[in-house]
């Protein structure tokens, strides 16, 4: 009889899930540490969320990567650029993902550089480099000057570096209309709406080439030697003060003496995996 009263008093622990402190004491481990990274809600192929709100994209597998080198557990946070800088600075976040935004302060488009100079934040080395090309119809003529371009229309990416350079350079001979979605002026130049989208290689590569549209909308892409644009780099923004969070994503980011490879390279080598979001 004593022994059943034992015996329904171990299960009774055991259904309150206090069993495990019996026979040996449970092997716990602590949490790892959060880092919460601010990213557009859609720039596909760079960042995006899926219909089930996770965070995927080629630079968020490059960004969880890193997390897990550095052993910490990333939260990828959705918002426009200036928001996203916002909560930075107001310590709502660890970090923010630039890609060619042109972010307050105003970018000077005729001495482009990026990423901007915001105050009291620092960048990590580049997670890789845009390359920017003008997509355009096949039997279109070749235009490689601004004067080329008298009388035509030209789509970009609203609120980019880009934008800022048509504006600075091509806006005194030709029209330039700038796209919430970049996927729009696409839809546009293959009706015959626009004469070229000057945008980013990557993008256009996973958009448009490795799409069926490339099957049949007889676009193609030349290289748009833009010195202004030389040195627009995708990086990770963080607080100025924290100098050890920057080393360590340095560190996991890029090997050391490394040189910066194009967008198109990493595209290319990183296996996209979905990330819950945290937004």
């Amino acid at each position: 009889m004593a022994n059943s009263k034992a015996l329904l008093g171990v299960l009774a622990l055991c259904l309150t899930g206090m069993c495990s402190h019996f026979g040996h004491a449970e092997e716990t481990s602590l949490p790892r540490p959060s880092l919460y990274i601010g990213i557009e809600n859609n720039r596909k192929p760079y960042v995006y969320f899926d219909a089930n709100r996770q965070a995927q994209g080629f630079l968020v597998t490059t960004i969880q990567s890193a997390c897990e080198q550095l052993d910490l557990k990333c939260h990828f946070v959705g918002g426009r650029p200036e928001n996203l800088l916002l909560n930075l600075q107001n310590i709502k976040l660890n970090a923010v993902l630039l890609l060619d935004s042109a972010l307050p302060p105003k970018v000077d488009a005729l001495k482009l550089t990026h990423p901007p100079n915001i105050d009291h934040l620092k960048f990590t080395k580049p997670l890789c480099q845009l390359v920017p090309v003008l997509l355009h119809k096949k039997q279109a003529p070749a235009r490689t000057k601004p004067e080329d371009f008298k009388n035509t229309t030209i789509g970009v990416q609203e609120g980019t570096v880009f934008h800022s350079y048509l504006v600075a350079k091509y806006s005194g001979v030709a029209h330039i209309k700038a796209y919430p979605l970049l996927e729009s002026a696409i839809i546009d130049l293959v009706f015959n709406r626009l004469d070229g989208v000057l945008g980013e290689k990557t993008f256009f590569k996973a958009r448009v080439f490795d799409t069926l549209l490339d099957e049949y909308a007889e676009l193609t892409s030349t290289p748009a030697d833009i010195q202004d644009l030389s040195t627009t780099r995708i990086v990770l923004a963080v607080r100025e003060h924290d100098t050890d969070l920057l080393k360590q994503l340095n560190a996991a980011l890029a090997p050391p003496a490394s040189t910066t490879k194009a967008c198109t390279e990493l595209l290319a080598s990183a296996s996209v995996k979905p990330v819950k979001s945290n937004h």
